[in-house]
């Protein structure tokens, strides 16, 4: 087998091993995610061997006795399982003295125990077919016990390699991506290190699922139910009072979950929320990155009148910065959309684009709240979803735009179609447009067209606003509610 066919193996490895990741996350036996990894890996088609026993052999042929390798898969790569806070040197050297004496062509070793998923990836400087069944020019270190041979020729040096640039089926359309290096990420269930392509294969019920990648505000929504709203210097008395987790970028998240989309988001929080923040995006399936910041968690104010009409104010808080996007890289790689706003600085968005053009991501631009864009924003944007009031600050973008109409639906404006939307007797209009943006990018993901996805959106986003509050209010696919 040539390198790389060893190298597109252990790409769809890492990948089957990364999605378990994010289902179970951590804190569980190694041997759950042994079973789990077992498991997925036969469903994907892999022959797989739990606890594999090996004998290792002297150089003059006498047995040393035996060491069980975690897995082998295909009869060549071998992979070492760990459900440990962090991986340590003599993990390391573990799997790569596993590899001297098997002359096995590949080798993994995986960390569940992290809620950062950790992997590493290691393959000989020179890989061939003959390492498996070729002509050995010293006695075997090791051998199975079923009596087939895990070796070749002398195995030479290890390299590690973080990721490989070569697509499953051999096209290689994205550049490597580089090793994210912060330790200061706190993370619901982060995504790896550098990651390949998506696995087109993964689907639900037949459909492929959609890899949506988001960046904004996450913060504390305080809700306030009131009468109406202020008028001059007026000070009025709230009917009701609810607080929950919030921001543009995080409603997206959690609604894109939600449609049954692997998520990955990336936000900035104060240390002292993240342990709650965490867990609640464990529970909606939402892969978080963390970033921890000196300054309190944002936060924002939502007065919702009598009507259903709503005001908003957000005071900014944890921000995220621009070399926290570089983190992020592999998700943004791995994704079929990235979906941005502006309730994050602008630096932050600039870095996210420029990414997702490196990459060859499509963006959904959601530009709220309104501000002038910079050029190159305009320019690598693929949709623009602004409501009425912000569609000016779009008017000169060469991209499509989807202008969001409430109640009447939405506007697309390279056909001039306005696609309508289900009348329904609206509760809370807060999270409308979160949710009309992130059924669109999953919809799109998933191959539909706009119009059909723009309906779907619609169709989301008047569902939401028949229910108070966000997080209630996100619909789940088949209409199955909290």
């Amino acid at each position: 087998m040539e390198k790389e066919d060893i190298e597109n193996l252990v790409a769809r490895i890492r990948q089957i091993a990364y999605d378990l990741h994010v289902y179970l996350g951590a804190g569980l036996l190694e041997k759950v995610y042994e079973n789990g990894l077992v498991h997925r890996l036969r469903k994907a088609g892999f022959r797989v061997e739990a606890q594999k026993p090996l004998r290792v052999f002297d150089s003059d042929g006498f047995c040393l006795g035996e060491y069980f390798a975690d897995l082998l898969i295909e009869g060549l790569i071998i992979v070492e399982l760990k459900a440990v806070q962090c991986i340590a040197n003599e993990h390391y050297a573990q799997i790569l003295n596993y590899l001297k004496i098997t002359g096995a062509p590949a080798g993994l070793l995986i960390n569940f125990g992290s809620y950062k998923f950790e992997v590493r990836t290691v393959i000989p400087r020179s890989t061939s077919s003959t390492l498996l069944h070729g002509q050995n020019t010293r006695p075997p270190l090791t051998q199975s016990t079923s009596s087939t041979p895990l070796h070749g020729s002398n195995p030479p040096e290890p390299l590690t390699q973080s990721t490989s640039s070569t697509l499953l089926h051999g096209q290689n359309t994205r550049p490597p991506l580089t090793q994210p290096t912060s330790s200061t990420l706190l993370h619901g269930s982060n995504p790896p290190e550098p990651l390949t392509q998506p696995t087109s294969s993964t689907l639900l019920h037949g459909q492929k699922i959609s890899r949506i990648a988001i960046i904004g505000l996450v913060g504390k929504s305080m809700f306030f139910d009131v009468l109406c709203f202020h008028t001059g210097g007026e000070t009025i008395t709230a009917r009701g009072y609810y607080e929950e987790w919030g921001g543009k970028g995080f409603n997206q998240a959690v609604a894109a979950a939600r449609q049954g989309a692997t998520v990955m988001f990336l936000g900035a929080v104060n240390a002292s929320d993240a342990k709650s923040l965490r867990d609640f995006c464990r529970k909606e399936n939402v892969c978080a990155m963390l970033v921890s910041k000196a300054k309190p968690t944002s936060c924002a104010a939502i007065l919702t009148d009598g009507t259903g009409e709503t005001r908003v104010t957000v005071c900014p808080g944890a921000e995220l910065e621009a070399k926290d996007v570089k983190e992020f890289a592999p998700a943004i790689a791995t994704a079929d959309f990235l979906l941005l706003n502006n309730e994050v600085p602008e630096e932050v968005n600039l870095a996210a684009v420029e990414l997702a053009e490196r990459y060859g991501v499509k963006v959904i631009f959601n530009p709220a709240p309104a501000r002038p864009l910079p050029k190159g924003i305009k320019e690598s944007t693929t949709i623009f979803t602004p409501n009425e009031f912000e569609a000016a600050a779009v008017a000169d973008v060469p991209g499509e735009v989807v202008t969001t109409l409430g109640a009447r639906g939405c506007r697309i404006r390279s056909t001039g179609e306005v696609v309508s939307a289900p009348q329904v007797k609206a509760v809370d209009s807060t999270g409308a447009g979160d949710t009309f943006n992130a059924v669109l990018a999953v919809r799109l993901a998933e191959g539909e067209s706009l119009r059909d996805a723009c309906a779907a959106a619609n169709e989301a986003a008047s569902r939401s606003v028949a229910v108070r509050y966000v997080m209630p209010s996100l619909p789940r696919r088949g209409g199955v509610e909290m």
